[in-house]
């Protein structure tokens, strides 16, 4: 059994790499740990962040795992996880891939739990962990119609995602895997839809538990095109996949629009007075990109 792991890095704060390093060592001090390589996918090089930078800064010496770090360009989660998967399967020739978010802790008995030889026809996730702030938050009425009609599409968390290469081979000869159409957000749940309309096999491992540490990042810019993308995405989502959705389907479709385009928008511009003048000015390019179908980066967001 050999276990490849990818992790897209984006960032050049200490919070980020450190982040990164908790990563990495809680793959370290996994209780069952086969051969494994761990190939970090660099999207930062436009931030003047290079392999050698994350070598230096987390001081990657290890026996435990081999570690392989690529450069690369920014084009996003999907682009950044499409070609480190193609890596792991076809270079480092591996059974299994985890796709881990670069905020993810794993809880030491997670690859124990996930049963790698086991289940391999099917796509699997772990069980996310929250705090006791994150669970009263969890309970407010729409993060709970959210989750139940997340669940009940059998959604996984692009955060923690393994597959094997029988599987990978699978998709890729029929979806392509990620769209990088998406660049950030939604590339997971349109995924995620395809494959369960095409009666792929995936499931939640509760046992296997990790924590999913969100960057605390205050800036406002951030903020407002981290939403400016999920409302153009939810609205591309619905657009590509409606036409073929059964009836009950297209019903969640339309919550997906209005739960992500107006709910959060007018909970933020409420609660956050800098993020209702940072997110108008965003509302020109977001408009134009969606009556012109305007697909991957959009450098008017950021």
């Amino acid at each position: 059994m050999k276990l490849g792991i990818c992790i897209v890095f984006y960032g050049k704060s200490e919070e980020s790499f450190n982040k990164l390093s908790k990563v990495i060592r809680s793959v370290e001090a996994q209780t069952y740990l086969p051969k494994t390589v761990i190939l970090i996918v660099n999207n930062a090089v436009e931030l003047g962040i290079h392999a050698k930078n994350i070598h230096k800064k987390l001081n990657l010496n290890t026996n435990k795992v081999l570690i392989k770090i690529i450069d690369n360009e920014n084009n996003g989660y999907s682009g950044g996880n499409n070609k480190g998967l193609n890596i792991l399967f076809k270079k480092y020739n591996a059974d299994m891939v985890l796709i881990l978010n670069p905020d993810v802790e794993l809880d030491r008995h997670y690859l124990e739990e996930i049963d790698l030889k086991n289940d391999t026809d099917c796509i699997k996730s772990g069980f996310e962990m929250h705090s006791k702030n994150e669970v009263k938050l969890l309970s407010i009425i729409p993060f709970k119609i959210n989750a139940k009609i997340l669940n009940s599409m059998n959604y996984l968390q692009g955060s923690n995602i393994i597959l094997s290469k029988s599987v990978y081979f699978k998709i890729i000869k029929k979806h392509g895997y990620f769209f990088k159409n998406y660049f950030m957000y939604f590339e997971d749940t349109d995924l995620f839809y395809r494959l369960r309309v095409d009666g792929f096999c995936f499931f939640k491992k509760n046992k296997a538990k990790f924590k999913h540490r969100n960057m605390t990042n205050k800036n406002e810019n951030y903020k407002k095109y981290r939403i400016l993308y999920s409302i153009r995405n939810s609205y591309f989502y619905v657009i590509e996949n409606f036409s073929k959705a059964k009836m009950k389907d297209k019903i969640k479709f339309i919550f997906y629009l209005f739960y992500f385009n107006l709910i959060k928008v007018l909970l933020l511009s409420v609660l956050e007075p800098e993020f209702r003048k940072s997110f108008i000015s965003g509302l020109n390019p977001l408009i134009k990109s969606i009556i012109n179908h305007q697909t991957g980066r959009i450098k008017e967001f950021e």
